[in-house]
């Protein structure tokens, strides 16, 4: 544009393009962008007419290129992106190449999360010198967004992820992955590449200690429920104790209060009497003679006795839980890990 002689602006029906001719340059404005106010940039024709995008494209990239060399530049060696498998719009291109930049940045050093695992190539290099000392071996390290498919190094089905995959040539290191990738990071994938004997004791070690976690929950629930019958059982018979004591104490008070009240003539103050002769001394051939409670104990107060209450029902022991298997070992409880 600096070397543009003049620079023309005319309105025509036709939609809005730019021309080059003689040096000069020259903007149409269709007549309908200018009722409607469309009063957009003209930049992208701009830049097809002068053929300005390869200058810009190349810029951006020298510009990501220093970008993240600079900011991986705690890893042993140099990263660098393989900008071929780096997907790029018409129109979008220079975001889609810092996008890369981006993920290139944050796939090296930043992801790096709380779970077990989830560790960047930076990380996995300041933590196992042996990683660090293979990658040290190569020039540098390239970042290909030619996504590798499914990938799974170790024996584990959910510890990894499964979107990174580490190959060699040319004394490059290659780190193929997508672009858009939201997994954890590729640090153990790394490990495994470089250092399979010191990853797999690490997958080990991991897979044993979850399948331990899990050992441990089952042996908890196991004695939780143990304990439940256990307690079940104790209270009920606490509970029985009690009622036979309860159950006790009523009956000496029922028999007591029917010790003391006569439940035989039912206060009539009078009984059969058996002897049938006339000559009876005791009901004179009437065959009712007064009852003894008259004579021995409380006339007027004689009533019906009270009756015993119902001894308490011994209760029955819930059964004790069995567990299948009886013996637990780890190897048990590495399902789905």
């Amino acid at each position: 544009m600096k070397k543009s002689k003049k620079i023309t602006i005319s309105v025509a029906a036709q939609r809005k393009n730019v021309t080059v001719s003689g040096g000069n340059c020259h903007f149409v404005i269709g007549i309908d962008d200018l009722q409607n106010e469309n009063f957009k940039g003209c930049h992208n024709d701009v830049e097809d007419c002068l053929n300005l995008r390869p200058i810009k494209e190349a810029a951006v990239i020298a510009e990501q290129d220093e970008q993240v060399a600079s900011y991986c530049k705690r890893f042993p060696i140099k990263v660098t992106i393989d900008w071929n498998s780096v997907s790029r719009g018409k129109r979008g291109y220079v975001s889609d190449v810092r996008s890369a930049g981006k993920s290139a940045k944050w796939l090296v050093c930043d992801c790096s999360g709380t779970s077990w695992g989830d560790w960047s190539p930076l990380k996995i290099c300041e933590s196992n010198s042996n990683v660090r000392s293979a990658v040290s071996r190569f020039s540098c390290l390239e970042i290909n967004f030619n996504a590798p498919g499914f990938y799974n190094p170790g024996k584990s089905k959910n510890l990894l992820p499964h979107c990174y995959k580490y190959s060699s040539s040319g004394g490059k290191l290659i780190l193929k992955t997508s672009q858009t990738t939201s997994e954890m990071g590729s640090g153990l994938i790394l490990e495994w590449e470089l250092c399979s004997g010191d990853a797999k004791r690490r997958e080990e070690a991991e897979i044993e200690r979850i399948a331990g976690n899990r050992m441990n929950k089952e042996q908890e629930r196991r004695m939780n429920e143990t304990q439940r019958v256990q307690q079940k059982n104790l209270d009920a018979q606490k509970r029985y104790a009690k009622d036979v004591v309860s159950y006790e104490k009523k009956c000496k008070e029922i028999q007591k209060y029917n010790d003391q009240h006569c439940g035989f003539c039912r206060g009539s103050l009078q009984a059969s009497c058996s002897n049938t002769s006339k000559n009876c001394s005791s009901c004179y051939g009437t065959k009712k003679k007064q009852c003894s409670c008259v004579t021995f104990k409380h006339p007027g107060k004689s009533h019906s006795p009270k009756d015993f209450p119902k001894p308490p029902k011994q209760p029955k022991d819930e059964k004790m839980p069995t567990f299948s298997p009886a013996n637990l070992n780890i190897s048990q409880f590495t399902d789905g890990i």
